[in-house]
């Protein structure tokens, strides 16, 4: 009975998604809760891109609280298939993880590209404004816990002589284990609704 829970689990987590894709900016990794000021994240976050010519995009984040029980704040930077990106995304936790209901918070983020699409012959610099919501709910597990979550982000790409209107979906897991912690892992994999484009991300956290 366990191991077809667990094995349960690890399929949703594998089903998992936000936008390393298109000249958008990483993937999203966060569940609902926030964290309060003073506590610290670091986060790596790997995002294999699998079409619209495939690549893989690295970057480092940041995240700490801003108001306790509401707010907080991911800082991150990276490189790869898109050449540099730099951004943040602010997370507003508006119904806590509880034992009787599922968490859900609202996001919105800023976010600088820089990369040569296909067919452009120099660099070129681009904003992105995104909105979202993701819901999640911690369950706890054999191996430590697993809290599966899903967003859906509308997102806004534009320069001085263009703009597109882009959604995505990411549906996604973080897994703490109890033998690796303070450590613990997120799975995601990613799709943008409007170009079918599509991503697995992997990625590693250590709070402090």
């Amino acid at each position: 009975m366990n191991f077809k829970k667990n094995l349960y689990l690890f399929m949703i987590s594998v089903l998992t998604c936000q936008t390393a894709m298109a000249g958008s900016a990483t993937s999203l990794m966060q569940t609902t809760p926030v964290i309060a000021p003073g506590q610290y994240e670091m986060k790596l976050q790997t995002d294999v891109i699998f079409n619209s010519g495939g690549g893989v995009n690295i970057s480092p984040h940041f995240r700490t609280g801003l108001v306790e029980h509401f707010f907080d704040v991911d800082a991150f930077f990276g490189t790869g298939k898109t050449g540099f990106m730099l951004g943040a995304t602010t997370k507003y936790n508006l119904l806590p993880d509880l034992p009787e209901q599922m968490g859900l918070s609202f996001l919105g983020g800023l976010a600088l590209l820089k990369d040569k699409p296909q067919g452009a012959t120099s660099d070129l610099s681009r904003g992105l404004i995104s909105l979202g919501i993701v819901a999640s709910k911690d369950l706890q597990a054999d191996f430590g816990s697993i809290s599966p979550y899903a967003a859906f982000q509308p997102e806004f790409v534009f320069r001085s002589d263009y703009s597109e209107f882009l959604m995505s979906l990411a549906l996604g897991a973080h897994w703490k284990v109890t033998e690796t912690a303070p450590w613990s892992f997120y799975s995601e994999f990613g799709i943008s609704l409007r170009k079918s484009l599509y991503m697995l991300a992997l990625g590693a956290s250590y709070p402090f």
